[in-house]
């Protein structure tokens, strides 16, 4: 009985999964079918190099989160004095690298338009984006215990809610603001998807009632390093290298 139980939690997982899957795909086609009518070929360019950038700050200010975060909840889930040392060193040490990418990408926000655009019309956009870091890290945070806990349905209605919000979002705008409003859009997809991932987590407290103790263990330091580390290098460089392909 039991385990006709789990292959129908699971047959419907899968199913959900697969129906997340289509709608990305589905989505990303009628996207890029827009973007190339209303945009032309430089404005593909151009929104593609925004979406390299900022695909490459959330990546290394997230890099090792949900790995990491994962093989240590499923290791320590039954003790939870160690679950709350284990979230706090990731919550204030991802917090703190996301501030700080913040604030540089902030303070060159500049230089970055010109490297991206070749022009500096584009500095309000990077300056929104720069705000919304923090917001990355911390839904990169939430998805990943909902992860380790085994809650894969949620993660998956989140995604397929996320995309459908996103793509509205991004057709309003193109269509409405051209270029401006579609690297506008990269941005508004990240607090699109905090969002989404909020309404969720005020549901299911259950799962991030923990005690977010003021410090930051070593010994999991150390670990979030070697799993940081390994995602880090492919995180900066294939992004970095489309960025320059495009350029030229």
């Amino acid at each position: 009985m039991l385990k006709k139980i789990v292959q129908n939690s699971l047959f419907k997982v899968l199913s959900l999964n697969s129906i997340s899957v289509m709608v990305s795909f589905v989505l990303a086609i009628v996207s890029t079918k827009i973007v190339a009518v209303f945009l032309g070929t430089q404005g593909m360019a151009l929104l593609g190099s925004f979406r390299n950038f900022s695909g490459m700050i959330k990546l290394t200010s997230t890099a090792g989160i949900n790995n990491a975060l994962v093989k240590l909840y499923v290791e320590n889930k039954s003790e939870k004095k160690e679950l709350s040392v284990i979230f706090s060193t990731f919550f204030w040490l991802f917090l703190g690298i996301s501030i700080v990418l913040s604030i540089l990408v902030f303070t060159f926000s500049h230089s970055i338009s010109r490297f991206l655009f070749f022009t500096e019309a584009y500095v309000s956009c990077i300056y929104f984006f720069a705000v919304l870091i923090p917001l990355m890290v911390l839904n990169a945070f939430w998805l990943a215990i909902y992860n380790g806990s085994e809650q894969f349905k949620k993660i998956v209605i989140i995604q397929i809610i996320g995309n459908l919000l996103i793509f509205l979002v991004t057709l309003y705008l193109i269509i409405n603001e051209s270029l401006f409003g579609a690297i506008v859009s990269v941005a508004v997809s990240e607090l699109l998807l905090f969002g989404v991932t909020f309404f969720f987590v005020r549901r299911d407290l259950y799962y991030f009632t923990f005690n977010l103790q003021k410090s930051i263990s070593k010994k999991y330091s150390l670990i979030i390093f070697k799993f940081s580390s390994m995602a880090l290098l492919s995180a900066i460089i294939a992004p970095l290298t489309l960025i320059l392909i495009r350029n030229l």
